[in-house]
């Protein structure tokens, strides 16, 4: 099996080494980044600088009669798969209905949740700076700008005044497509889900919740579990409209009351999937039995009640921002072992991200003095 893209994503060592425990054979295929040795890594290319050094790689792998299913965890990397492999049938989503122009467009998979029954916020794709004050005074501050693809909420902004839009889309338009969108109060939660043929056979649904330090906008550090009716239904119907397989989210605000609103729809694995198996889920090991041509029976128990951290947060940000003792009290604390996924764990993980926060902390601390003589 390949994983092509976010190598230096936690979630998708955690996939490798649940896939490992399955027998399969994990191939992860990526730009840039350090590489790192483990059992369950069978090869990272890490030496690729552009997506054309990876769809060229990928093209060694298009005949090979081993190949079950290539999995791209980031949207780039969609087309790119799709460039490679289309027609060899080992693309999860190659017959989806919408094109993949659309499918990796915020503002047009918007409108797409739209046709499909869910609840979405007003939203406009804007050309300009002045377009967006327009609609900003017709509809109130604060409003929200947001690039169209999305990049793990580095490309979403609240802007309280003018000013705020104004710098928000000058910094987000220089690389997407930018809409503004009515701001939604509430609670953040997610929905996600494993697919086949658009059924639902295995659910993720969450509310996100902040630790101190971390960012509003970031993918979370500390989730809970709890079954909403309606994020159900969301699931069902956008599965069925998409006629999706694998792994897709959907991020949303819940209003004071109780109604679920769409954001968007992440086409992969998401980021808390490795709490679903803490809690005693397997959405990992559903793709396992589809790689090996098993039938994956549905399994929609959300365990709900259960709540910790997203495996191994906040471990990277603590690290990078140098606090030592901070990163040694989370190792040893009961909330980072109880968050350890439970089917997809080893040592080897966590010997992983104990070096990456190592390096980490040794870099902060090298740029400290910098700042203190700035």
């Amino acid at each position: 099996m390949l994983l092509v893209g976010a190598s230096a994503w936690p979630q998708t060592l955690v996939l490798a080494h649940r896939l490992h425990r399955e027998g399969l054979t994990c191939i992860i295929v990526d730009t840039g980044g350090a590489e790192y040795r483990a059992p369950f890594i069978h090869r990272w290319l890490t030496r690729s600088t552009d997506l054309s050094q990876v769809r060229d790689a990928l093209f060694a792998w298009r005949d090979d009669p081993r190949l079950r299913l290539v999995v791209p965890m980031l949207e780039d990397m969609i087309p790119v798969c799709h460039a490679v492999f289309a027609g060899k049938g080992c693309l999860l989503n190659e017959h989806c209905p919408v094109s993949l122009d659309t499918l990796l467009s915020k503002s047009l998979m918007l409108q797409e949740a739209r046709q499909a029954g869910l609840i979405v916020p007003h939203s406009e794709v804007i050309e300009t700076a002045a377009q967006g004050l327009q609609i900003a005074r017709a509809w109130g501050y604060p409003i929200m700008v947001k690039g169209d693809s999305g990049a793990a909420g580095v490309q979403v902004r609240r802007c309280d005044d003018p000013a705020a839009l104004e710098q928000a889309f000058a910094q987000i338009s220089k690389v997407s497509k930018v809409s503004v969108q009515e701001w939604v109060d509430g609670e953040t939660w997610a929905a996600g889900g494993y697919f086949e043929a658009g059924r639902v056979l295995r659910v993720h649904v969450f509310q996100k919740l902040l630790l101190r330090g971390s960012m509003p906008m970031a993918p979370p550090e500390k989730i809970r579990h709890e079954t909403l009716p309606q994020a159900m239904s969301d699931l069902e119907r956008f599965g069925q409209h998409l006629r999706w397989n694998g792994y897709g989210q959907i991020d949303y605000m819940r209003r004071p009351s109780g109604e679920l609103v769409f954001l968007e729809f992440n086409p992969r694995a998401w980021g808390s999937i490795t709490a679903a198996d803490a809690a005693g889920g397997d959405l990992l090991g559903a793709l396992a039995q589809r790689a090996r041509g098993e039938a994956v029976v549905q399994d929609l128990d959300n365990h709900d009640g259960w709540s910790g951290l997203v495996y191994p947060k906040p471990l990277p940000r603590l690290a990078r921002e140098g606090r030592w003792l901070d990163v040694a009290r989370l190792l040893l604390s009961r909330d980072f072992r109880g968050s350890r996924p439970g089917k997809a764990w080893s040592r080897n993980l966590d010997a992983i991200f104990i070096k990456w926060a190592y390096w980490s902390l040794r870099a902060a601390r090298t740029r400290k003095p910098e700042r203190q003589r700035a």
